[in-house]
């Protein structure tokens, strides 16, 4: 992996990534609930919200560009499968924090959380992503949850542990928020072989 290709990034930045593929109805209603929290609740602005479309067509991209809201719209003509569009979409982001958003979600949340989560990564360096989860785990006994942490200003958290021969590891997608710098260690997402295809 060229590493460096993705050591472009802007301290404080967070890149929402939204990834839709032929899912129309599911990404407006996304939509529908992403627009005004952005708009209204999330409170840390340093943001830049791209669309990545996996072969959808003219209907959805033109559609998001309406929307007046994505910074960039990145669409595929044909589906390069997921890893290998994220893999595209982290190298252009800007952002040091990324967040993965997929259209068939919705954003039901009442409170802003990515400052909080900003804090959460500037106290604890060591900790590379941060999912929303709670603690029941997955159900999963090779996952451990360390005992509760919090911030100086009270946002209290849970570490999860993998298991030390990681064989189990897996690379979480949806509602997370990670640190671009972490490719650097983990390498790019596991994809099949084949060529880009262009940009629209």
């Amino acid at each position: 992996m060229e590493s460096h290709r993705y050591c472009d990034l802007r301290e404080g930045l967070v890149s929402v990534i939204v990834l839709s593929c032929k899912r129309f109805k599911e990404f407006r209603r996304l939509c529908d609930s992403l627009v005004p929290y952005f708009n209204e609740i999330e409170t840390y602005h340093p943001v830049e919200k791209i669309l990545v479309d996996n072969g959808s067509g003219r209907e959805l991209v033109e559609y998001a560009n309406k929307l007046d809201f994505f910074d960039e719209v990145i669409a595929h003509e044909q589906n390069l499968g997921m890893a290998r569009a994220l893999n595209d979409a982290y190298e252009r982001c800007q952002g040091e924090f990324v967040i993965l958003v997929e259209d068939d979600m919705v954003i039901d949340c009442q409170e802003a959380f990515i400052g909080r989560c900003i804090e959460v990564f500037r106290g604890y360096p060591e900790i590379g992503i941060i999912r929303l989860k709670n603690q029941n785990n997955w159900w999963k006994p090779f996952r451990v949850i360390g005992p509760i942490r919090s911030t100086r200003t009270g946002i209290e958290f849970w570490t999860w542990l993998p298991n030390r021969g990681r064989e189990n590891n897996v690379w979480a997608c949806g509602s997370v928020i990670f640190r671009k710098v972490s490719f650097f260690s983990t390498g790019l997402l596991s994809a099949g072989q084949g060529r880009m295809q262009a940009h629209l």
